[in-house]
């Protein structure tokens, strides 16, 4: 559950940031697929060594 609300919270900073740096709209969604991509990646790579 923290994992979840930590997530969040990095996605919304990383947002808010590309908001700030005037990015449009479409990269801005590029990068956040990309970063949701990315974690569940290392998600299940952690997962797996783990067990």
């Amino acid at each position: 559950m923290a994992g979840v609300v930590i997530g969040g919270l990095i996605i919304g900073v990383i947002n808010n940031i590309l908001n700030i740096m005037n990015v449009e709209s479409y990269y801005q969604q590029i990068v956040m697929g990309v970063l949701i991509i990315a974690a569940v990646t290392a998600d299940k790579l952690f997962t797996r060594r783990s067990r």
